[in-house]
């Protein structure tokens, strides 16, 4: 091990003469350095130079032993005085030259010229004269390496770090250590070589290694190098699955059985639960889903298989879902023969269906099942699912190829004015009804239906009757009748004039329907009452009487407004007055009067003397009546022809100018 280049000062001393008289000198400066480790001592004679520091040395790690001035203190070296220094080198170490250090001169150690050039001196003693401030240097090497002496680390297997202990033999030179990890085929290195120490933890990943090891010494010089090989386990073992359930089993503690490519311990998983297991194990009753359980294994060291092994499987413990469509159960069919309709269902694949009528054998649901006799019966169909778990499911129903007889019970009469018409039917069998009014469509319809808004004319409702089969009556029931909702006009065609002395009353009527009925009312009668064209009503009272005639239809429709006729039995004779006109003399042949009646509306009949009855009007004149006395009668009329027995008179005489 190098040390580098240490230097040692020779101070200033002050020389001797040989004579061992005094003599003043120039005083020089000598300086000794030393590269490598060994020791420089002055041999100069004593008699010469003092005793004060006459050894120096630089020890292998590199640090100057002493550090001080040959000779006295304040002593000198005087010009041309021998100087004498021996080198030894120190263990391990061996002297190689002296040489020059350079300025201020350099020194030839034989004692050569102070003019003489750099050059080296091999001798362990460098003799020189004084003959200006000088130096040199002594050189020590190493160029024996160090031996390794121990190395030590793991046996066999590790699972993660391991502990390196080494140590150097015996040897002042040692400086350090190197360490390095690389595969043990020469492979890739885990890392290069590194200053270390015994002790050392090293911790590669998997595979077999070897850890390499030297010293340093402070030269350099490397060992060669010790040794290690050991194997590193950080992979988890390799765990598979041996055995298990099918993919879908019914069985809901299933067996699984497993193995590991090392010695170690197993965890099983299953829905998120994990517990530490044994081959074979088997699981707690799980409920029906699906699964996957998981198993990995643990070697020694503690490294757990990162792939677990893992198998998917589904418990199934409950049989296909059977519904049933052709025929459905409770029903009643006119198919005589069938292929069996149905859906089964499972969470996993269905493996087998069959179907069985009545007491048969079960056989391919594909079949043609029939022809079966009318009356009750079965079908069974059976399923099996993946698992081995079957489910059977049964239909009972009816085979009913009768047709049923329809009967309409009741309904409007023949002739309604109703709008409305409501019917009831019957069937021999228990089951539907299919309607159609008139020319519309066919509709499914109930026994009490009710049809409304109907039009005035002649209607037909057809009603088929159709049974729980599916039977439909070829023939339906039939009934027509007609809708009159439009009430007749009535009209008195002849009666009593409105003035009558009659006290009995014929009254002629007609309606606008044929065949219509009258209902009649006189006067203030309570109620009309039952009458007919040319009734004849007698023992009138004198006085006004009115007539209210209805006619009523055959449907029922009656008119809302009473044809009615009124008129006045009249018994009693009206009074005449003559109110004014010719009276007493006159010259005038012409006469006028005026007259008046009890009764409003009376006629008059005049006549004057014997002449002739006629009728007349109040306040009309009659000519070229003669001379003479003249007298004027005048009866009243009523509108029923009633005659005033007594009439009005009047006298007057023309009397001609003289």
């Amino acid at each position: 091990m190098g040390a580098g280049m240490r230097t040692l000062w020779a101070g200033l001393l002050t020389l001797v003469a040989l004579a061992g008289a005094p003599v003043a000198a120039q005083a020089y400066e000598v300086h000794i350095s030393i590269t490598g480790a060994g020791q420089v001592v002055e041999t100069t004679p004593a008699n010469l130079v003092g005793d004060g520091c006459k050894t120096f040395s630089a020890n292998p790690t590199g640090s100057v032993g002493v550090n001080c001035y040959p000779g006295e203190p304040d002593g000198e070296y005087g010009w041309g005085w021998d100087v004498d220094y021996v080198a030894t080198a120190a263990t391990g170490y061996r002297f190689v030259r002296w040489q020059s250090d350079g300025s201020p001169k350099p020194v030839i150690c034989d004692r050569s010229s102070p003019a003489a050039t750099t050059s080296t001196y091999t001798g362990a003693v460098c003799k020189f004269r004084t003959f200006d401030n000088l130096q040199t240097q002594a050189v020590f090497v190493d160029d024996t390496p160090p031996a390794m002496s121990t190395l030590s680390g793991p046996n066999g297997t590790v699972g993660g770090a391991s502990t390196f202990t080494f140590s150097a033999a015996s040897d002042p030179t040692w400086r350090y250590f190197e360490c390095r990890v690389v595969r043990a085929d020469g492979g890739a290195i885990h890392h290069d070589w590194q200053v270390c120490s015994s002790g050392r933890s090293e911790d590669p990943p998997h595979g077999t290694w070897r850890f390499d090891v030297r010293a340093v010494d402070w030269s350099g010089n490397r060992s060669s190098i010790a040794t290690w090989q050991w194997n590193v386990d950080k992979l988890g073992p390799l765990t598979t699955i041996t055995d298990g359930p099918g993919a879908v089993t019914r069985d809901a503690t299933p067996t699984f059985a497993f193995t590991t490519s090392e010695a170690g311990e197993f965890t099983c998983e299953i829905a998120g639960v994990a517990a530490t297991c044994t081959s074979p194990h088997t699981l707690d009753a799980l409920a029906d889903g699906d699964y996957t359980f998981e198993v990995w294994a643990t070697d020694s060291f503690g490294n757990a298989d990162t792939t677990p092994a893992t198998y998917d499987f589904a418990v199934d413990t409950r049989g296909p879902s059977i519904a049933i469509t052709t025929p459905r159960n409770g029903s009643f069919t006119n198919a005589a023969s069938y292929t069996p309709g149905f859906t089964a269902t499972d969470a996993h694949a269905i493996v087998s269906q069959q179907c069985r009528s009545d007491d048969g054998v079960f056989s391919s649901c594909a079949d043609v099942i029939g022809p079966l006799a009318d009356g009750p019966h079965t079908l069974t169909v059976q399923a099996t699912d993946i698992a081995g778990n079957t489910s059977t499911r049964t239909s009972s129903f009816t085979v009913d190829t009768d047709v049923p007889e329809t009967g309409i019970a009741s309904g409007p009469p023949s002739l309604t004015r109703l709008r409305s018409a409501t019917f009831s039917f019957t069937s021999d069998e228990p089951g539907t009804f299919r309607c159609r009014l008139d020319t519309g469509t066919t509709a499914p319809c109930f026994s009490g239906q009710t049809w409304d808004a109907l039009a005035d004319g002649t209607h037909t409702l057809r009603v088929w009757a159709r049974d729980r089969a599916g039977n439909l009556d070829s023939t339906p029931a039939i009934r027509s009748w007609k809708v009159d909702g439009t009430a007749p006009n009535t009209t008195i065609t002849s009666g009593p004039p409105p003035f009558t002395r009659s006290t009995s009353a014929r009254v002629f009527f007609s309606s606008t329907e044929a065949g219509s009925t009258f209902r009649c009312r006189l006067d203030t009668e309570a109620v009309f009452t039952p009458c007919t064209s040319g009734q004849t009503w007698s023992g009138l009272a004198e006085g006004q009487h009115t007539l209210r005639v209805v006619a009523r239809d055959a449907a029922g429709n009656q008119d809302a407004t009473a044809a009615i006729r009124s008129w006045t039995v009249d018994l009693t004779p009206p009074d005449t007055t003559i109110t004014g006109g010719t009276s007493g003399t006159t010259a005038s042949t012409e006469a006028t009067f005026t007259f008046t009646s009890t009764q409003a509306n009376s006629t008059f009949t005049c006549r004057i003397d014997t002449g002739p009855t006629t009728t007349c009007s109040s306040g009309q004149t009659w000519s070229d009546v003669g001379p003479g006395p003249h007298t004027f009668r005048v009866w009243a009329r009523d509108p029923a022809g009633n005659i005033d027995p007594t009439p009005a008179t009047r006298t007057w005489t023309v009397s001609p100018a003289s």
